[in-house]
């Protein structure tokens, strides 16, 4: 079977194995087993019926009927002989046509699962599983003799494997809640700062969680020395929304900026709301953890949540706001391609630290901004504690470890 699918390009999938019953005593085959094309249909015609036709760069597999092709094997308890009966005969192309939609065969995928457990790395394998495809030579060869699936094995094929390999190391229980609480005892262990409130757990006393809430806080030892380095100088704290397949579960992030530039998170929550009370938790357990760090500036999107949790746990920090945020709002309440002289005028305004100058943009910007954009501009932005979050006017003083203007150096 191996040989037909390397010489026709094709694959086989078992369909059924059948046992004779009690009641077949004229029955004399001990086993058999059913292999059919995988592009066929193995379990009988779906009663699914699409509502759209969607434009697809590879085919479907499967097909509208029934292949032919079958491979029909039997065993016997009395013999050591296998008895097969096969029908070759395919109702599509086979050979390079066929290539696309057939998957890796099992000694390929444990080809590659074996280079990445020995540490191979991912492009290294593979191109040592498309061996020279893509050579001139091999290009000759293959309309002469075919191609292999292995040949077109791509990037997305590994990195399935590789996580597979992975799995086997992130989850410590078959339940993801019971894994969780292995980690944590895991983590503990290894001296790591961890954090955590279940969804059942009571709450903390004094800490204002609410009590169906999960928290899980998580500070390695390396994150630790990473803050006590450089969180005196700048910090910024971010939240990803929905970042695991839970809904509403989100991934907050308090990052500090190295002597290169780059970021590097400090401290991770997960957690199941976004309350200020809970944000406030989170400073609250890392500031405990090292007393006598007090960033100089701390970086925010405009989420009152966040900024009040800074005020309360760093009061002597200067809060600025992220300026991608602050464009990002801004172009909420009007159309972009509609007011490009606005849009234009915004984005230079943020950025200007002469103050003669920015109010003279404000003019332009009065001129040519509609009246609910002036008010909301003017209600919202040009206070005197929000305009000194976000303004370039405001931004003179900073050294070069703290010249950033966004919170998501993460992303970056």
């Amino acid at each position: 079977m191996l040989k037909e699918e390397e010489k026709n390009t094709v694959e086989f999938i078992k369909q059924q194995t059948l046992h004779p019953t009690s009641n077949e005593t004229k029955i004399l085959w001990h086993k058999k087993q059913i292999y059919v094309c995988a592009r066929g249909l193995s379990g009988g015609k779906s009663k699914y019926t699409r509502k759209h036709s969607w434009n697809r760069a590879v085919p479907t597999k499967k097909l509208e009927e029934r292949c032919p092709c079958r491979l029909t094997i039997k065993t016997y308890s009395y013999t050591s002989k296998v008895l097969g009966k096969y029908n070759e005969k395919y109702s599509h192309e086979t050979g390079n046509m066929n290539t696309r939609v057939t998957r890796l065969r099992k000694d390929t995928r444990d080809g590659i699962e074996r280079l990445l457990r020995l540490g191979v790395e991912p492009c290294k394998v593979l191109e040592q599983i498309q061996g020279k495809i893509y050579t001139e030579d091999n290009l000759r060869g293959l309309q002469e003799e075919g191609a292999r699936r292995s040949e077109f094995c791509t990037r997305s094929d590994v990195r399935r494997i590789e996580k597979m390999i992975e799995e086997e190391i992130v989850w410590l229980a078959s339940q993801d809640g019971a894994s969780i609480l292995k980690w944590v005892e895991t983590l503990r262990e290894r001296d790591h700062y961890v954090e955590i409130k279940t969804s059942s757990d009571s709450t903390p006393l004094g800490s204002g969680l609410d009590t169906n809430a999960f928290v899980l806080i998580i500070q390695t030892q390396y994150q630790q020395e990473c803050w006590t380095k450089h969180g005196g100088r700048f910090a910024g704290i971010d939240a990803t929304h929905n970042t695991t397949h839970y809904e509403n579960m989100s991934l907050f992030t308090l990052l500090v900026r190295d002597r290169w530039g780059h970021g590097m998170p400090a401290a991770w929550m997960i957690s199941s709301n976004g309350t200020e009370d809970t944000i406030h938790f989170f400073l609250r357990s890392i500031r405990m953890q090292t007393p006598g760090i007090i960033p100089e500036f701390s970086l925010s999107d405009k989420d009152h949540a966040q900024i009040n949790s800074i005020k309360r746990q760093f009061p002597k920090s200067a809060i600025l706001l992220c300026w991608w945020h602050v464009l990002h709002a801004w172009q909420q309440h009007f159309v972009t391609s509609a007011h490009h002289e606005l849009w234009a005028l915004l984005k230079k305004w943020i950025r200007l630290e002469n103050r003669t100058e920015f109010w003279q943009q404000w003019e332009k910007i009065k001129n040519c901004a509609p009246p609910s954009v002036i008010q909301y501009l003017e209600t919202f932005w040009l206070e005197d504690e929000n305009i000194k979050m976000w303004s370039a006017i405001y931004r003179t003083d900073r050294n070069v470890f703290q010249l950033c203007d966004t919170n998501m150096l993460v992303e970056a």
